[in-house]
């Protein structure tokens, strides 16, 4: 009977010990200072900016390559943005 026991218990408490830890960084999302739109990264314990909100705009998406497989557009490291009425790439 207690090898039962100690087999149930290790049955139980190995298989949370062989998940991956979940990931330290969460998410990267674009945030609004003043009509100003930049970037952080959310942690758990807190958050960093990564791109100071000093742009007008920032594009939601990556700009598109042309000639990926098969004639669709692949996505490039790239995003538009505008500042003081001049438009530029991010990457």
């Amino acid at each position: 009977m207690s090898r039962f026991v100690w087999l149930m218990i290790l049955l139980c408490a190995v298989p949370p010990m062989l998940y991956p830890q979940e990931p330290k960084v969460l998410e990267v999302y674009p945030i609004r200072v003043g009509h100003k739109t930049g970037y952080a990264r959310f942690y758990k314990q807190g958050a960093h900016v990564m791109l100071e909100p000093r742009y007008d705009y920032i594009m939601e998406e990556n700009l598109p390559y042309h000639g990926g497989d098969k004639g669709k557009p692949i996505r490039s490291p790239y995003r538009l943005f505008e500042l003081e009425e001049q438009v530029g790439i991010l990457d």
